[in-house]
């Protein structure tokens, strides 16, 4: 079974028990294609808002009430999003980076900004590994860490900072969490 959670802020949607078909129909066929998807009464961009896949056993109605569904299906499960959206994009024919890739910002961080302020947010203690967004694609690091300090604002210190700091307090959730959690504390 798979459990899907949607996200920007202030905006976050679950949809839990999905089968593999399912899921793909209503969700990761279109964002691989970097199209808008349409769930939970809202829309959703994938160049704006997050996917977190989990992969997990089927989670009964008792396990869901009163907003516990996505913390347990997090406990129980495997965050598979990588994998499956590299998947969809190989079987839909796309690149490994996919459509939805973000334009390079006019103006942004350069590498070596980019690089320590990546360093600030994983720490020393994160391997590529634990990255599977980078894992395997040679020189697009620094790029995507632009993008993504461009998406933080003009000023992502105090981000980046309580970002790093929820990381560091809760290693159990995961980096969409966390960041969710700092934008939450630096009222963004």
């Amino acid at each position: 079974m798979y459990h899907v959670e949607l996200r920007q802020f202030p905006h976050n949607f679950c949809h839990f028990n999905l089968t593999a078909q399912a899921l793909r129909e209503t969700v990761l066929d279109a964002w691989a294609r970097g199209e808008w998807v349409e769930i939970g009464e809202r829309r959703w961009n994938p160049q704006q808002a997050t996917l977190t896949v989990i992969e997990g056993p089927e989670l009964p109605v008792q396990q869901l009430s009163m907003g516990r569904g996505w913390r347990n299906a997090v406990r129980q499960g495997t965050d598979v999003t990588a994998t499956l959206l590299a998947d969809a994009r190989a079987r839909l024919g796309f690149a490994e980076s996919g459509p939805a890739e973000v334009p390079e910002p006019a103006r942004g961080p350069s590498p070596g900004t980019a690089r320590s302020a990546w360093a600030a947010v994983t720490g020393p203690a994160r391997k590529a590994s634990d990255r599977p967004a980078l894992a395997g694609q040679a020189g697009t690091g620094d790029h995507l860490v632009r993008q993504l300090l461009s998406l933080l604002g003009e000023n992502p210190g105090p981000l980046l900072r309580a970002w790093q700091l929820a990381m560091e307090q809760h290693p159990d959730r995961t980096p969409s969490q966390c960041l969710a959690a700092a934008e939450d504390f630096v009222g963004r």
